[in-house]
């Protein structure tokens, strides 16, 4: 099942990777890039299969950016509107494909 997820994330990445760059870092991120990054972002994703809490969903929230979020641990309880939800890989999936979708009308 992980692997089916992983090859759907794989290809909606393939499919949309020309309307962005990454870039990796492995530095410290100051306040204001960190904020920058999430503000600009159309969704953050939180695949987590366990945490108890998440400290970047919480600035998520703060900057009130929608989020795409694994219902484990007291993840959920840091949801609010319009943030999706999912438990299964299938659900990732559905979700991924509509957040593009979504973000296309928006564009």
């Amino acid at each position: 099942m992980r692997f089916k997820a992983f090859i759907a994330a794989a290809v909606l990445l393939a499919i949309s990777a020309p309307a962005f760059a990454q870039d990796d870092y492995t530095e410290f991120v100051s306040k204001e890039d960190f904020d920058t990054w999430i503000t600009a972002a159309d969704w953050t994703i939180f695949p987590y299969l366990a945490t108890s809490s998440s400290g970047v969903l919480a600035r998520t929230r703060l900057l009130q950016r929608p989020a795409i979020i694994s219902a484990v641990g007291g993840l959920p309880n840091q949801a609010a509107e319009p943030d999706l939800l999912f438990t299964t890989d299938e659900e990732l999936v559905d979700i991924l494909q509509l957040a593009a979708m979504a973000t296309d009308r928006l564009t």
